[in-house]
């Protein structure tokens, strides 16, 4: 589905996130999860090397919030389940502890995987056709992204011509001076380009983005979704 507006992942990723923002059920957060992966494969190839590497990623910081929701929930009138040391482990700290590690993994994981999905160029293009973000506010979003590919070569060719004169590796203090000297330079004629152009309300666009029945039918189908899992849980 290579024809859908990037408007539509954009706003399916919103909905699945209110789904598991305003759940507190455990069970439910990973079933709109999975949904929401569902979903994303009708609309998009997924990159698994990039999910596969933040699930690794996030596997230390999930302890975390796992350990600090066990340690530190104020339970009383619990049942004591075992006693390390000083502190003392309920069921009611386990199931905050679980809980608050589902809510960060599921937030974490439909958003990262939908943003790495959604070519922001065509986003902001489209949010500015369909929900008249303002010319100058988009073109400043879209150099923005520019800058950081613009960023990345500079980068890029600073290693290449250092390794090049002394045969070494740069270190990463020495690239500071040169990328920030580069990225004024491109602030500098960004800014200028703007300013040539002239950039009214009344723009006109060479290509369209326009809201069609596969972007419909997608947001649909992502509604129904996540009203079938809440009804299937709980009948």
């Amino acid at each position: 589905m290579k024809k859908i507006n990037e408007l539509t992942i954009l706003i399916v990723n919103i909905l699945f996130l209110a789904s598991v923002i305003f759940t507190k059920s455990t069970e439910l957060m990973l079933l709109n999860t999975l949904s929401s992966l569902m979903v994303l494969i009708l609309m998009r190839k997924l990159q698994y090397s990039y999910l596969l590497f933040f699930l690794l990623f996030m596997i230390p910081a999930l302890f975390s919030v796992f350990i600090t929701g066990l340690l530190f929930n104020d339970s009383e009138n619990s049942n004591i389940i075992f006693t390390i040391f000083s502190f003392s482990f309920s069921d009611e700290d386990f199931k905050t502890a679980i809980f608050l590690s589902t809510r960060s993994f599921t937030i974490s994981f439909i958003s990262f995987s939908y943003i790495i999905h959604i070519d922001h160029e065509k986003l902001i293009l489209s949010m500015m056709q369909n929900l008249k973000l303002p010319i100058n506010l988009g073109y400043s979003l879209l150099i923005m992204f520019n800058s950081f590919y613009n960023l990345k070569d500079d980068y890029a060719r600073i290693r290449s011509a250092y390794l090049i004169k002394t045969g070494k590796k740069i270190p990463l203090v020495k690239t500071l001076i040169p990328l920030l000297v580069n990225a004024a330079r491109f602030a500098q004629n960004a800014g200028l380009s703007l300013e040539v152009k002239n950039l009214r309300k009344d723009k006109t666009f060479i290509h369209m983005t326009s809201f069609k029945n596969i972007d419909y039918i997608a947001i649909g189908l992502t509604i129904s979704n996540i009203l079938t899992v809440y009804s299937v849980y709980h009948l």
